[in-house]
């Protein structure tokens, strides 16, 4: 081989590891150098800015020793930075003290290598009154500049694209607290987590997916793609994403998404109304979908993601980690769940078994229309308390469904309305079990 010919074999091999090196410094992000770090980041707020004008602009960065020691955004009240992650604050309610405490918050729920294609996480004191939390997604890009001892002309570069997302949380206020948000935070966490590791698309070509195949073995009617915004609110709990991010809360979602909350019956409400205690009332103040006793699944038509035989070694595949609650041997069927007319049929009085007698077990007796959609939240008792609740007018003339005040989760009594109830079993450990549904006429 003449010098000619070594020459340009030299070459091209140089050439082939300059590529292979980019092309793995592209798949790698965002483990890069100081330098790139940088040039990275700069882009990206141009092509944020770009995307999202009136969001970044006016946008400060400073960078030092690798670390970024100040962020000034134009719009946002506070900011907090975590691994690269933003979270930024638009009300005045919520400074870096409570958006370093949602920084913890989220990284309590499992994750993996896909946290690193988060990019920020932004509060909202307001709300549309429909929407608690949303995720979306945006293409970000750098270029990496190439200089090779001559062999590649000046001022070539390569451009690297990514996707990272975005979670937003709405209607914060003074009165909301880090375990208020637990359950919005992962479920919009689980968008990014599904999205990222199973390859979801939101499309009909999501029936190809691992996901797909070990969660539905049978025909649901299960809706892939979204087509109308309207469609999406009232078929919500129908949508495979959504599916998804609910498996997700449910097998991997943070401590504080275990929360319980107490329910009262309408004897018990009555009661206290009776006893004077209504400022007590008042303070029954909260939303079944926040705590997990009163919602364990958005969809209660399809099995739990326990009982998916695999899916939760599936979803820990891509974390280290293993799922770790304890299940019972058998199932708890419907744990003897009756409801009894009482009266002139203007009351229910229901009761049920309770196998499970610690007090760190709780049973929540849940009514729902025939399309499994939550109408009340009836009573939750103690594995140690008697398991017994009534629905309907207690209390003499005292009748919680005429007082007009959200808190007491009015229920409409309907003679010959049909309702399901079930029972959901709640343990410390963050496992809910939910009994087969008995239907009750009134």
């Amino acid at each position: 081989m003449n010098q000619k010919a070594k020459f340009i074999l030299i070459f091209v091999v140089l050439l082939l590891i300059a590529f292979s090196g980019i092309f793995y410094f592209c798949k790698e992000y965002p483990e890069y150098s100081e330098n790139s770090q940088a040039l990275s980041l700069l882009l990206q707020k141009k092509l944020t800015a770009a995307e999202i004008k009136q969001e970044f602009e006016n946008t400060t960065t400073k960078y030092h020793n690798n670390e970024i020691e100040k962020r000034t955004i134009f719009g946002y009240n506070y900011s907090y930075v975590k691994d690269g992650i933003y979270f930024l604050s638009v009300t005045p309610y919520w400074d870096e003290q409570e958006l370093q405490a949602l920084a913890e918050e989220l990284y309590q729920n499992k994750h993996g290598d896909e946290i690193n294609y988060l990019d920020k996480v932004i509060v909202y004191g307001t709300s549309d009154g429909v929407t608690a939390g949303s995720h979306s997604r945006s293409i970000y890009g750098y270029e990496v500049p190439v200089s090779f001892y001559g062999f590649i002309p000046e001022n070539l570069t390569f451009d690297c694209l990514y996707e990272k997302s975005t979670i937003n949380i709405y209607g914060v206020s003074d009165e909301t607290k880090i375990e208020d948000l637990a359950i919005v935070l992962s479920h919009e966490y689980g968008h990014h987590f599904t999205y990222h590791n199973f390859g979801l698309s939101g499309s009909a070509a999501d029936r190809n997916t691992e996901y797909y195949k070990l969660r539905f073995d049978k025909d649901y009617d299960v809706i892939l793609d979204r087509e109308y915004y309207e469609d999406y609110l009232e078929n919500h709990k129908w949508y495979l994403s959504e599916i998804a991010a609910e498996d997700y809360v449910y097998l991997m979602g943070s401590e504080n998404t275990f929360k319980v909350q107490k329910f009262y019956d309408n004897a018990d409400k009555a009661t206290l109304y009776n006893a004077g205690k209504i400022v007590f009332l008042t303070l029954i103040n909260y939303d079944y979908k926040l705590c997990k006793n009163g919602m364990p699944h958005e969809n209660v038509s399809i099995p739990l993601p326990y009982e998916t035989e695999g899916l939760a070694d599936y979803f820990y595949s891509f974390v280290d980690d293993e799922y770790s609650v304890v299940i019972p041997d058998q199932p708890i069927g419907t744990l003897n769940l009756t409801g009894t007319p009482n009266g002139a049929r203007t009351q229910h009085i229901f009761t049920w078994d309770q196998p499970f007698t610690s007090h760190d077990v709780a049973y929540t007796v849940i009514g729902y229309d025939m399309d499994d959609n939550v109408v009340i939240m009836l009573k939750t008792t103690r594995g140690d308390e008697k398991a017994v609740a009534g629905i309907g007018v207690f209390g003499g003339w005292m009748n919680p469904f005429t007082i007009p005040d959200k808190d007491l989760h009015a229920f409409t009594y309907e003679p010959g309305k049909k309702m399901k109830f079930r029972v959901s079993v709640s343990f410390p450990d963050g496992l809910v079990l939910l009994s087969d549904p008995i239907i009750i006429t009134y």
